[in-house]
């Protein structure tokens, strides 16, 4: 008896834990450059959609710039919590992208991020996402692993920190600017999508009253039938 109301008291705590796994979006927008060499009017949208069930998040880079009609990633550079081997990234679109360490990314005056995605030729641009997963191989993702990400500074502190960063080519460039540079932004919890309330953990009173109701059920009905009601 006593096994089969541990096992029930158990099975009723996993249920609270599950009750609240809901899916999520994380979105992040990336601006720039400040930086009077190098052209403004720079927007990166980023999307990132997952589950607090799952291990595995699905990204979306929208080069969104119509002031640089010809614009082309040529990296784009974030963080997570953790490290770079906490993680895998696979079902690039387009294939030719991948995923390396992102020490010195290209453009940013220096910003070391912990990961950079890349890909020759650049061949995502206004009218062409770049899309990838991130796969955690520890656990399942939590909002914690990019609402509380490192930012990257860059050594040019005009252009400053961000969690996201992304270094773009084939800008409409002003007279004596360059004809590339370097958005920075953070993840961002939108309105209408906060973040999904923790698993609650019962509290061993809880529990303890849960059983005391048990226990007493189970004892009532093997008094009824030792009475023969």
């Amino acid at each position: 008896m006593r096994h089969t109301i541990g096992l029930t008291v158990l099975a009723f705590a996993l249920s609270l834990g599950s009750a609240y796994a809901t899916p999520f979006t994380i979105t992040g927008t990336l601006t720039g450059d400040p930086r009077l060499e190098n052209p403004d009017n720079i927007v990166i949208t980023t999307t990132v959609t997952g589950d607090t069930t799952s291990n595995v998040t699905s990204w979306v880079i929208d080069l969104n710039s119509p002031l640089h009609p010809n614009i082309a990633l040529h990296e784009f550079a974030f963080n997570l919590v953790g490290l770079f081997t906490d993680y895998s990234f696979s079902n690039f679109s387009p294939d030719t992208w991948s995923v390396v360490s992102g020490s010195n990314v290209p453009g940013s005056g220096g910003a070391d991020f912990i990961f950079q995605a890349t890909s020759v030729p650049n061949n995502v641009t206004n009218s062409v996402n770049l899309t990838f997963d991130v796969t955690r191989l520890t656990g399942n993702f939590l909002l914690s692993d990019f609402l509380t990400a490192p930012t990257s500074c860059s050594d040019d502190v005009v252009l400053g920190c961000g969690q996201l960063g992304a270094h773009v080519g084939s800008l409409t460039a002003g007279q004596g600017q360059s004809d590339s540079g370097f958005a920075m932004g953070n993840y961002t919890a939108p309105p209408g999508n906060p973040p999904p309330p923790p698993a609650p953990i019962p509290e061993p009173a809880t529990l303890t009253l849960l059983g005391g109701g048990l226990v007493a059920a189970a004892l009532r009905r093997r008094k009824a039938r030792a009475t023969g009601r």
